[in-house]
């Protein structure tokens, strides 16, 4: 970070290290910093997609899940495959945002 500030993906990855500790109000945070270097950083908006469908927050997961499909993050198979995401599969928001993905 020190090198490239502006480099989203060092700030992602001192989240991803956070979560891997279960400390998900750090990993929170630093994914939101990825964030505020590239709003358009898919993969900082799908790990808080993870990171708060594990923390039981719903609503804000399916939102940042959205948001990331939104910002190109569209691997199907990982999103379906994602054991993080497990709480958000029988909500109807949830499969809304596959469809979406899917495309027509």
């Amino acid at each position: 970070m020190k090198l490239d500030p502006k480099l989203p993906e060092a700030y992602n990855g001192v989240g991803v290290t956070y979560y891997a500790r279960q400390d998900l109000k750090s990993a929170i945070e630093w994914y939101k910093k990825s964030l505020r270097v590239d709003p358009q950083f898919g993969d900082g908006y799908y790990n808080l997609a993870c990171a708060y469908a594990v923390d039981g927050q719903l609503q804000a997961g399916l939102a940042y899940l959205k948001l990331a499909a939104s910002k190109g993050y569209t691997d199907l198979d990982v999103i379906e495959r994602d054991p993080d995401l497990e709480a958000l599969r029988g909500l109807p928001e949830y499969k809304d945002i596959l469809a979406d993905v899917r495309g027509p």
